[in-house]
């Protein structure tokens, strides 16, 4: 311990004679940890006996250490002496989800919520030799009496959803904790004043070519003082003009209470922040900088995009700069604990949405990691962000407030990426779940309605982007999974925003075997009660939904089980975004597959498992979100030899430009034999839906139906394709 602290200090005391204020050090590193669930351990005092290494930053699962409720963390560091006019302040990125955190004893201030950046002054408590602990508390509750209905944390799907370990129900719901310190830890030396947040949103009243970038600057001073602010918007990602203001201020003694400055830069001519697709992701680098007459005291920056986003009326789209744009998406949640996720996982996560013909991301349930963001705002994928509210909660005046507060830090830290075009609010609020009724006795239709109000209108405040007060149960079209059939999703859609549909699917079997082990991998029977599931259960496989609902055959082995799970989710999640494709804003404007990625060692809705394989899934919706779609809508529901059937031919563009004189050419086949064959010239106008031609058949044979529809540029090349296949019965 006393040769880690001299190594510090030996490394800190360089690096501050080299560098002039403000610098900032990062706390990484193995800290020690020792259990605090008994509250007469005192972690600030008790001597280093019993501790054991924890690495930061690391959800303590992820770090290795499955624990439940509180933990003690400890840290030892060593500064050069500094002077009087230094700011110190501790920077804690994420920590889930109460935090204590006292230095060399003194307190300096404790913090709720998992996914907020908070910041402490350790001025007064900062000496050479210092020790930072902190108390870090993400509570069991109850599954008695709190969870999960009546939760009392605002974390979302970090405990308690379908794709967490032991499922959403099961007494094993919250199994492996999301808490700890897992995200990055600064401390920061300032001179005189720190800036604790920069606040950017850009401002349209003079029209895209004229924006202007308001800025809120968030700081604390020591003293009454004037001073200048410099405010810089520099091109980030390509070369441009650079933007600049500089204004004098006057800067309050705050004490540890922050104050704001605020202020708005002419970007005349800026470049615009475009979605992949239509444009490019232009990104501006914000730098604010507080200046006295000896120089610069604070500085701080953050990243951001020139954005209008709008939601129309009458389900008539949402656009983006003007421009209106079908939204193509999928759920995601990157993993339980979010230290896992890096920009590079991100990244490649993202580049497989992209390559799946994807538009868009909805951030389920839960605010991620900041990588996220910043690699969205890289790449153009525009994100639909939920509150961390997943179901039912505390139902008191109290937690709503909470809520609300964590919300509005939520829109104020996040709402600099251009990336998040809108936000959502309370998920499936149980006033709203009917469903409920059949599982709780305790469940009443008014339940958490004032928590959903409360949460929707801190999310109204945002004017620059659109808000989706609710996930509504209303707009999770699961037929052919819990309810109905496969085929109902052809119906007429009710809402303009679909937010979940799907399907669950195996992995491939590589994959399967790091899941289940060999002796578990064949259940005597398909029965949803047999306790062969129990494992499949706790990994989030749902076997009454998959054989008795979506009714899929097992087959004699495993891997036909898997080809028959897979062709399942593939058709369906096919079927029903082609058909609400072709819907487009009559009503549909959204719709977000559930979901894209298996979260964890799991079986669940995933086109993409855990590993990051595809499943087929991926490349059905990979077919059915072509930005030129020809589309196939499946008109007759049974075929039968010698009785004719049809099947409707669509072309939906979404880009931005006409498709002049384009070639679209259909076949219809079987047994080898083509039954059917033409083709028409037609220009798709961009942002259209155009009927091209119902084809009516009558099959000779038993066998498969394949139809088969290309689109055709100009030029001759294939910017569109298509096939469906039907079986025809005696």
């Amino acid at each position: 311990m006393i040769r880690y602290a001299l190594a510090l200090w030996c490394c800190v005391a360089a690096f501050a004679q080299a560098t002039a204020l403000p610098v900032t050090w990062s706390l990484a590193g193995d800290w020690r940890a020792h259990d605090a669930n008994d509250p007469a351990f005192d972690g600030v005092r008790a001597r280093d006996d019993g501790w054991s290494p924890l690495r930061v930053p690391a959800n303590w699962y992820s770090a290795g250490r499955d624990h439940q409720g509180a933990l003690w963390y400890r840290h030892a560091f060593t500064l050069p002496k500094l002077s009087d006019d230094t700011l110190a302040t501790l920077t804690f990125d994420g920590v889930d989800y109460f935090a204590d955190v006292t230095l060399n004893g003194q307190p300096l201030g404790r913090h709720e919520g998992y996914f907020q950046r908070f910041s402490l002054d350790a001025t007064d408590a900062l000496r050479r030799h210092n020790r930072l602990a902190v108390k870090v508390d993400s509570p069991f509750e109850d599954p008695k009496t709190i969870w999960p209905l009546h939760k009392n944390m605002v974390k979302g799907v970090l405990n308690q959803h379908d794709t967490r370990p032991g499922g959403a129900w099961s007494p094993e719901g919250q199994d492996a904790n999301s808490g700890g310190i897992w995200a990055p830890v600064r401390l920061h030396l300032s001179r005189g004043a720190a800036i604790d947040e920069v606040i950017v949103r850009p401002d349209w009243q003079a029209g895209l070519e004229k924006p202007r970038l308001r800025a809120e600057i968030v700081y604390r001073a020591r003293e009454n003082r004037h001073a200048t602010l410099r405010l810089t918007a520099s091109p980030a990602n390509f070369a441009g003009d650079s933007f600049r203001l500089e204004q004098p201020v006057t800067l309050s003694a705050t004490g540890k209470t922050a104050q704001r400055l605020r202020v708005t830069l002419p970007m005349d001519g800026a470049k615009l922040w475009w979605p992949a697709g239509y444009g490019k992701p232009h990104l501006y680098q914000i730098r604010a900088s507080l200046h006295d007459e000896q120089g610069v005291m604070d500085v701080a920056k953050t990243r951001t995009g020139l954005r209008k986003a709008q939601e129309m009326p009458d389900n008539q789209g949402w656009r983006i700069n003007d421009k209106r744009i079908f939204i193509k998406g999928s759920n995601y949640i990157g993993s339980p604990w979010l230290s896992e996720m890096t920009a590079k996982t991100y990244r490649r996560d993202f580049q497989l949405v992209l390559a799946m013909n994807a538009n868009a991301i909805r951030v389920h349930g839960h605010v991620a990691g900041r990588p996220l963001y910043q690699v969205a705002d890289e790449m153009g994928l525009m994100i639909w962000q939920d509150v961390p509210l997943q179901w039912g909660y505390n139902n008191s005046e109290a937690f709503a407030d909470n809520a609300a507060r964590q919300t509005r830090e939520m829109v104020a830290q996040f709402g600099n990426s251009p990336a998040i075009i809108a936000w959502g609010g309370h998920n499936e609020p149980p006033w709203n779940s009917p469903w409920m009724e059949k599982r709780f006795p305790d469940w009443n239709n008014n339940l958490n309605r004032m928590l959903t109000e409360r949460v929707a209108d801190a999310l109204a405040e945002d004017t620059s982007r659109i808000v989706h007060r609710f996930s509504a149960v209303e707009e999770h079209y699961w037929q052919g999974w819990y309810f109905g059939t496969m085929r109902d999703m052809l119906a007429p859609a009710k809402t303009g925003i679909i937010t979940e549909f799907g399907a669950q699917a195996l992995p491939d079997l590589a994959t399967l075997k790091t899941i289940i082990p060999p002796q578990l991998r064949w259940p005597a029977t398909t029965a949803a009660d047999d306790p062969g599931w129990t494992r499949w259960k706790y990994h989030n496989f749902q076997p009454f939904q998959t054989f008795k609902f979506a009714h899929i055959p097992r087959g004699e082995n495993l891997e036909t089980f898997i080809h028959n799970t897979q062709r399942y989710q593939a058709q369906l999640v096919a079927l029903a975004a082609e058909s609400y494709r072709r819907q487009r804003y009559q009503p549909v404007t959204a719709l977000f597959q559930f979901m894209f990625v298996e979260t964890w060692p799991s079986i669940n809705w995933g086109v993409v498992d855990y590993l990051r394989k595809p499943k087929a899934g991926y490349y059905a919706l990979q077919r059915a979100y072509q930005s030129l779609l020809p589309s196939i809508e499946p008109v007759t529901a049974v075929w039968q030899k010698g009785q004719p059937g049809s099947v409707g031919l669509w072309a939906i563009n979404d880009t931005f430009a006409d498709c002049r004189a384009c070639t679209l050419t259909w076949t219809v086949t079987q047994n080898n034999r083509t039954l059917l064959a033409s083709q028409t010239r037609r220009t798709l106008a961009a942002d259209s839906l155009n009927k091209i031609e119902t084809l009516n058949i009558t099959p000779q044979a038993a066998g498969e139906l394949l139809v088969s529809f290309i689109i055709y540029d100009a030029k001759g090349k294939v910017v569109g394709k298509n096939r469906y296949r039907e079986t025809v019965k005696e």
